[in-house]
């Protein structure tokens, strides 16, 4: 299992047409003084958190894969605070669940076609075929994201990666050894190379999403991070929503959710 890596799942699926849609549900906004921003009813600590909710935020797709098309948003520690993120905190991507997944910022189409859920299908020189998934996420152009967590390679770690102009590049770690991973994106699907640093092993990989059919992109609205110079605190609010002259608003959204009805 050593050679292991750039092996791949082999990427067969239902088509969007078969695939259920996916639903989005509430996310609820905590009060400031509680710790992190918002909560989900799928969340285990939701009945718990009942008086820390000030009512709904928005809506976003609330599940327990990461479905392609959509950019996953996690909460991320920090001293005295917790920031969203596009992509888990370093160290943490294996362990790291997002708390809901939204459609990136319209200035971001490269990122729809990387995020998510991915089946691969690696070779090696030698002829022989390993399968497994990849979960990825995206801000910008660096990708993070973390192996299938219910097999054996869920020791290996993707420290790191980039994605532009449809050509993707990780880097894996396994135990002692680490791997580079080239491929480019045509049509839905991922193919490349892979290499181990050290040239002793080199094959080949290919990747698809399971397909997925997208809530309708209607009633959309974009999520700001707002920060406050003073002591560093973030809150998150949607479009059309304002703090106080102290707060200052990122130039950017994070992505972009749905309106409550």
């Amino acid at each position: 299992m050593r050679a292991l890596l750039f092996v791949l799942l082999s990427g067969a699926g239902l088509s969007a047409a078969d695939s259920a849609p996916l639903s989005i549900q509430a996310v609820y906004r905590l009060n400031p003084i509680a710790r992190g921003h918002f909560v989900t009813a799928d969340d285990y600590e939701f009945k718990k958190r009942q008086r820390d909710i000030e009512g709904v935020a928005f809506l976003a797709v609330c599940t327990n894969s990461w479905p392609g098309g959509l950019v996953p948003i996690f909460a991320v520690e920090k001293t005295n605070r917790v920031e969203l993120r596009r992509r888990p905190g370093l160290g943490q991507e294996n362990s790291s669940e997002p708390i809901f997944y939204a459609l990136p910022p319209t200035d971001e189409p490269e990122a729809a076609k990387i995020a998510g859920r991915w089946e691969c299908l690696g070779t090696r020189a030698s002829g022989s075929k390993e399968f497994f998934g990849w979960d990825l996420a995206i801000d910008g152009e660096k990708v993070a994201g973390r192996f299938d967590q219910f097999t054996d390679f869920r020791f290996g770690r993707i420290a790191g990666g980039t994605f532009r102009s449809n050509q993707l590049e990780l880097r894996i770690e396994y135990i002692m050894d680490a791997y580079v991973v080239k491929g480019t994106w045509s049509e839905g699907k991922l193919n490349g190379h892979w290499t181990r640093v050290d040239d002793s092993e080199n094959g080949t990989w290919e990747a698809t999403r399971p397909a997925v059919q997208l809530p309708a992109a209607t009633n959309l609205v974009a999520l700001f991070e707002w920060r406050r110079p003073s002591d560093e605190a973030r809150r998150y609010l949607v479009e059309g929503e304002k703090l106080a002259n102290d707060w200052q608003r990122s130039s950017r959204p994070l992505c972009r959710v749905w309106r409550p009805n």
